[in-house]
């Protein structure tokens, strides 16, 4: 494993981390709780120490992390969201959000605070900003960022919160079939230095080398898979990637994730971890041989031509 200074701030993230939504959202079948428990304390042991948790399955998630880290909280960086379980954005709201959170994950603080997918009304809302302020100067939280999505977009938000909020960090949706508004947000982010934390880096499974197709999804909390004809896109394009990995020691799963930290503004990937192979597979990425700026200049290049395969409008 290797890890990387999230822009601005003092922490230091696994370049591979742990969204515990497959282990807590209900359309992911997740496993029973001590599984869930024995999983996270595999990765830590692996060397991911940047774990991040929300609202969906009731808070199941930050449960899990509160189960599994108890005893080395001091150890791990751990990363939550809220305020748009309800669509409320006030502050009191907020605040009882959060002390939710620290209750389930027993924790004093988290790491990283999320506003998960925040309508340009409440980035645009001082309070909003203020009450994450006061949570911070109250030592609840050591930073606060903004996490878009579910889907991939998000751009103008994106670029206010950079801009104008000053966000530390950025969670939104990226990868080697999906690289739009992601590198707009990678340049403002450097101008800005704000940190970069990515998911849906396997696009939804394809780009894993091997997936369930029931389990491919816009939204880790979404009932339904995504559109058929999107994954028969990334089907046809993934076999046309082969060479990012044959012939390089990689995995197609594990190029994936090479490919998304070859930008330098991206701190932290969340792969889609369910069981101990996919979790050994993914935390080997990080030692790796990466990419040329040849070979990325391929994958752009491969990248305006579709890689090949006719994209869903």
């Amino acid at each position: 494993m290797r890890y990387r200074k999230m822009g601005e701030t003092e922490l230091e993230v696994s370049e591979v981390g742990f969204g515990v939504w497959t282990l807590a959202a209900a359309p992911w079948r997740p496993p029973p709780e001590e599984e869930a428990v024995a999983l996270l304390r595999l990765a830590y042991a692996a060397g991911i120490t940047y774990y991040e948790a929300g609202p969906y399955g009731d808070g199941r998630g930050e449960t899990l992390l509160g189960r599994a880290f108890s005893e080395n909280r001091e150890m791990v960086i751990l990363a939550t969201k809220i305020g748009s379980a309800d669509g409320r954005w006030d502050a009191g709201a907020l605040r009882t959000s959060l002390e939710s959170s620290l209750r389930r994950l027993g924790t004093s603080f988290v790491d990283l605070l999320f506003l998960q997918n925040p309508p340009m009304a409440a980035l645009k809302d001082d309070a909003v900003f203020a009450a994450l302020d006061a949570f911070r100067d109250e030592g609840l939280v050591r930073y606060h960022g903004i996490s878009l999505g579910p889907a991939v977009g998000h751009y103008e938000e994106g670029m206010y919160a950079i801009k104008k909020r000053f966000t530390a960090c950025v969670g939104h949706s990226f990868s080697v079939l999906e690289q739009d508004p992601g590198r707009l947000i990678f340049t403002a982010s450097l101008e800005g230095n704000s940190g970069n934390v990515l998911r849906g880096i396997h696009g939804s499974g394809p780009l894993a080398g091997s997936y369930d197709a029931s389990l491919a999804f816009t939204d880790p909390e979404a009932p339904a898979a995504r559109p058929a004809a999107f994954l028969a896109y990334a089907e046809a394009a993934a076999k046309s990637l082969a060479w990012i990995h044959e012939g390089r020691g990689l995995t197609l799963g594990q190029a994936a994730i090479k490919f998304c930290l070859a930008e330098e503004t991206v701190h932290t990937v969340l792969p889609d971890i369910r069981n101990a192979a996919q979790l050994a597979e993914y935390s080997e990425a990080p030692d790796k041989d990466g990419y040329s700026q040849q070979d990325i200049g391929e994958i752009a290049e491969q990248y305006r031509k579709q890689f090949g395969a006719v994209k869903p409008g």
